[in-house]
């Protein structure tokens, strides 16, 4: 990023600033994407997601491509993160229906009808990893529908992290971690939408 500042008509002056920029490697469809940016590594999935065990090995490859290139010391941050949509196919009055918590009487609200909402919290597990959920109610694609918002982001930033091995064995705990929250935070009929498609 070049910047030019003008002082007076005669005398112009150059800055240069440098910007935090990501350069995105994506594949010819455009859902899957690799980012690299200034000691920032990400690698992201869209739908249609085909499971951990094929997301797991392109990190792993992406991770080692980075290494060879850039060689960082160590890792101050890993995250996993999934953001999920639910959407059911009627007009929903009980939101509690699909995601767990979310009814008027848990805000203490008597006499009404919850008709949109956005939940988020922080969480601190023992070993030192954080989850962040939100859950929300979105604007639907299509009429009569209700859509959802699951958001977890769990997060490994307690310690660095200079073995590789560890890096992978680290994404393999946040992703155990994330699916648990995912299976508490969900009911069986919305399990039963996932199961469909």
């Amino acid at each position: 990023n070049i910047q030019t500042i003008t002082t007076n008509e005669n005398a112009p002056n150059v800055a240069i600033q440098s910007a935090l920029f990501r350069v995105q490697l994506p594949n010819s469809d455009n859902t899957r994407l690799i980012s690299i940016g200034q000691n920032t590594l990400a690698i992201s999935v869209l739908r249609p997601y085909d499971g951990w065990e094929s997301f797991r090995p392109r990190i792993e490859k992406a991770l080692q491509a980075y290494w060879e290139i850039k060689a960082p010391v160590s890792v101050t941050r890993i995250g996993i993160r999934y953001i999920n949509r639910i959407v059911s196919p009627l007009l929903e009055k009980e939101h509690n229906r699909f995601l767990v918590g979310i009814t008027a009487q848990d805000a203490h609200i008597d006499a009404t009808t919850l008709i949109n909402f956005t939940r988020r919290g922080e969480y601190l597990k023992p070993d030192g990893t954080k989850l962040l959920v939100t859950q929300s109610t979105l604007q639907p694609v299509s009429p009569n529908t209700t859509e959802y918002l699951l958001d977890i982001d769990s997060v490994w930033d307690s310690k660095p992290i200079a073995d590789r091995a560890q890096i992978m064995a680290t994404a393999e705990q946040l992703h155990e971690t994330e699916g648990a929250a995912f299976e508490a935070l969900i009911t069986d009929q919305a399990r039963r939408l996932f199961d469909a498609g």
